[in-house]
């Protein structure tokens, strides 16, 4: 099967998009009658780059999808590519359905691409299964079309390992990732002042939020293996979300053997099972604030937290959800 890649964002993006792309892509490379093509068009496209970074031949990054393709796969919610092949999709999230823009242009360039998805992808991947409920309610989109893929997680997002040390030694509730609307962290730094108003328990950011709070820091961990040191450092770890399609940072997190406390909202239950802490309502800061320092004085259960999370986060593995992607590629190739 020859599978065309819409290269054009995901592949170098820094998000959990990205990781997923690459995730997907080396575990497609080692499949011996799967032949992948990259497609990057545009004078300017980083072709060069895009080969560098998934460590391909600069020659597999072409501009235009090829017409021997058999499918083209696109890993990050737009299927808008011109082609005449069957198109699979993976769609993340439908974020611009759940909190549409106020204005009327904006809401619907931000919609288009999942609206045309739905109307011209073969199948869809989902990771979740309360993705792919929200692709089938939102986008009216039959449930057979879609696949639900689950996220996977491999080392360095291990248990055993070096374990990140603030400067100052302060223990830390950590945060990993943006700070859009949806990430909720205004919830997370009002509960966490509350929580710790001396900031003894430093909150830490491996992003820097538009005003970092005083006593609060931002981490530096470039790479997979400083993240990981970050995750088995953290007194906690923290995703105060109010919509995830799936939940990378909290699958790595268990994986690293670090406590979690979660909001218990969309996909995240899925991903944390009975190895978190459950926020019930995710805007509720005194429940944050009242778990922090519950847990903060209950050892015993932080470690019972961390205990669990490496077996929670084994069954997540980006073999299963490469083959399950390849399971959805080929039942759309053969529709050609």
């Amino acid at each position: 099967m020859n599978v065309a890649v819409d290269a054009r964002f995901a592949v170098l993006d820094e998000r959990g998009i990205g990781r997923y792309t690459r995730s997907l892509i080396a575990q497609f490379l080692t499949v011996p009658d799967v032949t992948l093509t990259f497609v990057a068009p545009g004078l300017f496209a980083p072709r060069g780059r895009i080969a560098k970074m998934l460590g391909v031949d600069r020659r597999s990054v072409v501009a235009n999808v090829p017409a021997d393709a058999d499918v083209l796969w696109s890993p990050s919610n737009g299927t808008d590519l011109p082609t005449a092949l069957p198109c699979v999709t993976t769609v993340h999230d439908v974020v611009p359905f759940v909190f549409p823009a106020d204005g009327l242009r904006v809401r619907e360039a931000e919609q288009g691409p999942l609206k045309r998805t739905a109307t011209r992808a073969a199948r869809i991947i989902a990771d979740s299964h309360y993705m792919a409920d929200e692709i089938a309610t939102r986008l009216g989109v039959d449930p057979a079309r879609i696949t639900v893929a689950p996220l996977g997680v491999t080392a360095p997002f291990v248990a055993a390992g070096e374990r990140h040390v603030l400067p100052d030694g302060r223990p830390y509730v950590l945060h990993v990732g943006a700070h859009d609307m949806r990430k909720n962290v205004r919830t997370l730094i009002a509960a966490w002042q509350a929580a710790f108003p001396t900031a003894d328990t430093a909150l830490a950011f491996t992003r820097k939020p538009d005003v970092l709070p005083p006593g609060s820091v931002v981490v530096n961990a470039p790479a997979d293996a400083q993240l990981a040191q970050v995750y088995r450092g953290a007194a906690f770890v923290a995703v105060p979300s109010l919509d995830e399609g799936f939940g990378l940072p909290l699958l790595e997190a268990l994986a690293c053997g670090a406590p979690t406390i979660a909001s218990h909202v969309a996909a995240l239950p899925e991903v944390g099972g009975d190895a978190t802490a459950w926020i019930g309502n995710p805007d509720n800061i005194e429940e944050w604030a009242f778990t922090f320092r519950r847990l903060t004085r209950a050892p015993g259960e932080l470690a019972a937290l961390a205990a669990r999370g490496p077996a929670q986060a084994a069954s997540f593995t980006w073999e299963r959800c490469a083959q399950l992607t390849l399971e959805a590629l080929h039942a759309a190739a053969e529709r050609r």
